[in-house]
């Protein structure tokens, strides 16, 4: 039996040393299999990251250590098992500690004391032992060890918990750039193993030279727009005294990003601003304060943008430029400065009036489209006139004098540029008695204020960021377009004998293990964290082991991308049978959800089961069965058709 200790953690929202914009949340559900919860965690100075979660593979870091603090830190990895039963149940499970998946951190030296205190001895010589705890790999230092392998019993609702040290590595270089740390536990039972995942990442608060925010100014949004060179021209300053003043209302923040810039400003709720995370500037005020003057924010797709997204890496400059004399163009450096704030917002000009006042003769003729330009999104000029252009306010009676303001909008964008038109002395009273016609223009601005993330790739992040963008281009430019390539955080598995190589050179000097070919429910597994091509233009996939309980699990390397040697592990379709077979010796559980939680029923090898759809879960999928129930697709646990 385990023995039971108690051990608490702590949080503090003050300067945190790891940052999660919901703390250590006892509200997360935590995997549970076989009536056993368990979970792992990041602590750093007593401050706890959130949870694992189950079965999620995609590597987005869900917390962020401060790196002014870490190499002064204390930290840990945290271990949690709880047993619900009124009975002694006996538990299997492995711990993967960062050390496996980067060199930034170390074991701590006391790691021994943590299990003893918990009345788990040592197996060093047993893989899989039946009590007590093995740790890989046996050869190495305690310093490089990369995970424990645990069995035993825990007594009825007994509550176990480590903390298992850790330390900086005297070799690592805690950057901003340094890549996300992972922590995983897995969790086996009669019918194979479950996972949960965490991952953080390092970052620090985005602060000017004055140590505050720069999303804390009270200053004017900086209005600029672009040159045929695609370079950032500051705004004439009568559409400067335009801009509203910054609001932290119209700013979202998302520290976790997931890629996707929709989804990445709908979950957007963190309180401070960590390089690596993005920010989100909401556009309605400013487009509405703007709109009278010709001038719009960026259309996305049909509409005009909702909101920018702003990345930032580093300091808080912006690259944008005002003309000064000569044709010669100065870096605009008044951020937070007469009455300047420290976001740069991007504008295009719709409506382009000649002259903003016009003086003519009576009897004159006038065309009122001679003295406007009307743009399209793609920046190209719209043929007057147009259905989509309104002019209100021109002369009726160019015999007699008068003063007209004279108003063009852009109907779907509703956008408007206003100019003076006087005929003769013109009207002591500046009156207007000018009438309306319509016109078009194809395509100017765009359908009112719906439109979506302004995501266009030539600026500047494109809608501004308030830092020098900083990105890292991917080593390799891979197209999954069609289904032969697996995306990042999927999960492969080999058909044939392949190895597992240091670099994207496959030569035994650099080979770090060999994979025999093997019967299908023992395929050896990986995931695919990226991407590089070999000399010849081979496509290799970066992966990482995940054959838990095998010597080579947790190693890192790139194996070939071929599909005549690797496929997904997950089915990605409904088998035209409408049938699965069970072929995993140990069977398979049935789930009443399609994360696999709420066991449902056990199924033994051979069962036929009827399948009712295909449901996505993540980067892997489920089949949801005609009874409701989820099963995996694991290839290596069912396969399609009866078998």
């Amino acid at each position: 039996m385990f023995g039971a200790t108690s051990l608490a953690t702590t949080a503090s929202a003050d300067d945190p040393a790891i940052y999660t914009n919901k703390g250590f949340d006892t509200s997360q559900t935590w995997p549970t299999t076989d009536n056993v919860s368990y979970t792992t965690w990041l602590e750093v100075n007593g401050q706890s990251g959130p949870f694992a979660v189950s079965n999620s593979h995609q590597p987005n870091s869900n917390a962020i250590i401060d790196t002014k603090q870490i190499n002064s830190a204390t930290v840990s990895q945290g271990v949690e098992l709880i047993n619900h039963q009124s009975t002694s149940q006996h538990v299997n499970f492995s711990i993967m500690l960062p050390t496996a998946f980067s060199d930034t951190f170390v074991l701590g030296a006391n790691w021994k004391e943590q299990f003893a205190e918990q009345g788990i001895t040592e197996a060093p010589n047993e893989d899989s032992p039946d009590q007590g705890i093995a740790f890989f790999p046996k050869e190495n230092s305690s310093r490089e060890i990369t995970s424990f392998h645990v069995q035993g019993d825990l007594k009825a609702h007994q509550d176990l918990k480590l903390k298992l040290p850790l330390a900086i590595s005297e070799a690592a270089t805690i950057n901003i750039n340094t890549p996300s740390i992972e922590m995983d536990m897995y969790f086996y039972d009669s019918t194979g193993s479950y996972d949960a995942y965490t991952y953080a990442r390092f970052g620090n608060v985005v602060r000017d030279s004055d140590g505050t925010s720069p999303l804390d100014s009270t200053g004017r949004y900086v209005a600029y727009s672009r040159d045929s060179t695609k370079r950032a021209i500051l705004l004439p300053n009568d559409i400067q005294q335009l801009m509203p003043q910054m609001n932290k209302n119209d700013i979202k923040i998302n520290n976790f990003l997931s890629g996707n810039d929709p989804t990445d400003y709908q979950n957007a709720s963190d309180s401070q601003w960590y390089t690596g995370g993005k920010y989100f500037l909401q556009l309605d005020r400013i487009q509405e304060a703007v709109r009278n003057s010709g001038y719009s924010v960026l259309p996305s797709n049909e509409n005009l943008s909702k909101y920018y997204a702003y990345f930032n890496v580093g300091s808080a400059a912006k690259d944008v430029y005002y003309p000064s004399t000569n044709n010669e163009f100065k870096e605009f450096d008044l951020y937070g400065k007469d009455g300047y704030g420290t976001i740069p917002v991007e504008l295009r000009q719709v409506i382009k009036a000649n002259h903003d006042n016009v003086t003519l003769p009576i009897g004159a003729k006038w065309n009122p489209y001679s003295d406007v330009t009307v743009y399209a999104h793609d920046g190209s000029q719209i043929s007057l006139p147009n259905a989509d252009v309104t002019v209100a306010g021109a002369p009726t009676d160019m015999t007699k004098d008068g003063t007209y303001q004279v108003t063009y909008t852009y109907t779907p964008d509703k956008v408007s540029k206003t100019i003076t038109v006087v005929v003769g002395k013109g009207s002591a009273t500046g009156g207007n008695t000018g009438g309306t016609t319509g016109s078009t223009t194809s395509n100017t601005t765009n359908n009112g204020s719906t439109g979506d993330v302004n995501n266009n790739s030539n600026n500047s992040t494109n809608t501004g960021s308030t830092s020098t963008t900083t990105t890292t281009k991917p080593s390799t430019s891979v197209s999954n377009g069609g289904s032969n390539i697996a995306v990042k955080g999927e999960a492969v598995y080999a058909t044939k004998k392949i190895g597992l190589y240091k670099n994207i050179k496959f030569t035994k000097a650099n080979r770090i293990a060999w994979y025999p070919k093997q019967k299908r429910v023992n395929r050896p597994m990986f995931v695919v964290t990226g991407y590089k091509r070999a000399a010849n233009g081979a496509l290799r996939y970066k992966v990482r082991d995940v054959n838990h309980g095998r010597k080579t699990a947790g190693k890192t390397g790139y194996i070939t991308a071929s599909r005549k040697y690797v496929v997904p592990v997950y089915y990605a379709s409904v088998p035209k049978s409408k049938k699965i077979t069970v072929i995993s010796p140990k069977g398979v559980n049935t789930y009443k959800s399609a994360n696999l939680t709420g066991k449902a029923k056990h199924y033994k090898k051979g069962v036929r089961l009827t399948v009712k759809k295909l449901v996505k879960h993540n980067l892997t999928t489920r089949y949801q069965l005609s009874n409701g129930h989820f099963v995996t697709t694991n290839k290596k646990l069912v396969i399609a058709g009866n078998y």
